[in-house]
């Protein structure tokens, strides 16, 4: 398993609460118009390099994305390893339509998936039984932790021996959360559901 650290501005925060319609969200992020968020155009690159640094794009990898959101970060790392199969999906259904335009040009994805990380595996009703990546962006800190232990649990379960899970997101280590804005950040999610907050890993 390898963490990718990174600061996630409030601003995303609020868009990620449009999107996914969580308390107080705007229901008119659920139109037909294409979703587009900066911040994931920003920190995709990032991500892929993680990627590029781990995988070998000759080989004809499986790869599922959990939490896909608008579908911005796994059009970007299927068009750099075209060799791969990728998966994405989601637990909001609203966001399926959104990920299928932001990907529609991308030959090597799949069609989005609905997944409920804190279901058993054996519900997650993925097209194969097996992957050799699973990555995840920025869910683990705006969700309950119960779908953070379901999505380990899972990803232990559908990971091909050495395949790798890569997590993307802001992380506390040992107990140390930096910078200021992470640990403001952290307050704020706690604010809007004591379920969510920053992990310390």
């Amino acid at each position: 398993m390898q963490f990718c650290t990174g600061e996630v501005p409030l601003s995303a925060f609020r868009k990620l609460q449009l999107l996914r319609g969580f308390p107080h969200s705007n229901r008119r992020a659920t139109s037909s118009a294409r979703m587009f968020f900066p911040a994931a155009e920003r920190n995709k690159r990032a991500i892929l390099d993680v990627l590029t640094s781990r995988l070998d794009k000759s080989k004809p990898l499986s790869v599922l994305e959990a939490a896909s959101g608008t579908g911005q970060h796994i059009a970007c790392f299927a068009e750099h390893f075209q060799k791969a199969d990728w998966q994405p999906s989601e637990v909001d259904p609203r966001c399926l339509d959104a990920i299928q335009k932001n990907v529609a040009s991308v030959a090597n994805i799949r069609p989005p998936i609905l997944l409920d990380c804190s279901k058993p595996v054996s519900e997650w009703n993925t097209p194969l039984s097996h992957y050799d990546v699973i990555v995840n962006s920025n869910m683990v800190h705006i969700s309950p932790f119960r779908v953070c232990e379901g999505f380990m649990r899972g990803s232990g379960q559908l990971l091909r021996p050495g395949g790798l899970l890569l997590i993307y997101g802001p992380f506390a280590f040992n107990g140390v959360l930096q910078p200021d804005s992470n640990i403001q950040f952290h307050r704020t999610l706690v604010n809007s559901n004591p379920e969510w907050g920053i992990r310390d890993v």
